[in-house]
């Protein structure tokens, strides 16, 4: 069954979300796979008008005309109306730092499905993505929003994509989805749309929708792990916690450096920008909260060194990128210093033991 996301915990912390909006980290996410893939990152914040702080916010929102705007300036970077649907691969979540990881987790594939749909509200709350698993066949249909004209087709590609994605590589097996069918018309060869979805593509259809044999629904996920999965779910309740007592910036930092720890350099004055404050005001301010930048930050790399040490899929050296160390040679210092020992003393090449 799917789980309640920290994100959705998160919500009622914050205040409700603003309308037909896309959070920053989502925003990031789709520059960075369009990064990956040759985009220019200045060309696309100028072509989106967004400072590059304001997405390493958390909890930032963003209006829909951004994510519009960005799927626009995306295509004419790489010069190709498909760009968005190939994006589905490169900016799927790929370590603890992203949202939606936990999904790869749950029991079976129709949970790992339901777990991504659940979370869909909080990235994004402009269109909505159900998810009718009992059906057959099964489907996943996306409602845009009434004033709709188009706009948002790339974006509902991308959506789509992704999850075709995810379904077809979920099992070593490769599952394929019966079938696609999208309300507009394509925008380029629609052979090639089969391709990138790997099933029969249909247009002009009434409704956005992925189908699914339902009974490919209750196969085992290869990476099911129960108590994996509560584990990362207790790690990230910590900052919704904090926020619930009050300690807004001891937990909005956290949730920034959870998220940023393999992706750019973890400073002060980053994490002060993300939030538009001065370094100084935030120094201050999380002392008042009894916290400290570097405790923050050594709490949540031991954290989700935690977490890769239960999913012991990964080397030493893999894990010390994602924590945001440069060298092998710091992650196992700070390891020692955390457990007393190495961390080769428990860890095999491929993983922890």
């Amino acid at each position: 069954m799917a789980i309640r996301h920290w994100a959705q915990e998160l919500v009622p912390q914050i205040g409700k979300l603003e309308r037909d909006t896309v959070s920053a980290n989502f925003i990031d996410r789709l520059i960075r796979g369009a990064i990956a893939k040759g985009a220019s990152r200045p060309r696309l914040l100028s072509a989106i008008h967004v400072r590059d702080a304001s997405l390493r916010n958390p909890v930032g929102r963003m209006a829909r005309l951004v994510l519009v705007h960005l799927f626009e300036a995306i295509e004419r970077e790489l010069g190709d109306r498909s760009a968005a649907m190939q994006l589905a691969a490169a900016a799927r979540p790929q370590c603890f730092s992203d949202l939606g990881f936990i999904a790869f987790f749950a029991p079976t594939v129709g949970d790992m499905v339901a777990t991504t749909v659940d979370i869909q509200q909080f990235r994004q709350n402009i269109w909505r993505t159900s998810f009718e698993r009992d059906g057959d066949p099964a489907c996943i249909v996306w409602t845009l929003p009434d004033d709709d004209v188009g706009n948002l087709d790339s974006a509902i590609e991308f959506s789509l994509a992704s999850y075709a994605h995810l379904y077809r590589h979920s099992l070593p097996s490769r599952l394929v989805p019966l079938g696609a069918q999208f309300r507009h018309q394509p925008r380029f060869a629609a052979g090639h749309y089969e391709q990138l979805l790997g099933c029969p593509v249909s247009f002009g259809a009434e409704a956005n929708a992925i189908l699914l044999d339902a009974k490919m629904l209750k196969l085992a996920s290869p990476n099911a792990n129960p108590t994996l999965q509560q584990r990362l779910l207790q790690v990230y309740q910590q900052p919704v916690a904090w926020l619930a007592e009050g300690y807004r910036h001891r937990a909005f930092s956290y949730l920034y450096l959870a998220s940023e720890l393999n992706k750019s350099p973890l400073t002060l004055d980053r994490l002060a920008a993300s939030f538009g404050l001065s370094e100084r005001t935030l120094r201050r301010k999380l002392v008042e909260e009894d916290s400290a930048f570097r405790t923050l930050l050594e709490k949540v790399r031991r954290d989700l060194c935690g977490l890769y040490a239960m999913e012991a899929r990964r080397s030493l050296k893999d894990v010390a990128e994602l924590l945001g160390y440069s060298e092998l040679s710091a992650f196992t210092r700070a390891y020692r210093r955390w457990h007393g020992r190495p961390p080769s003393e428990s860890w095999s090449s491929d993983g922890a033991d």
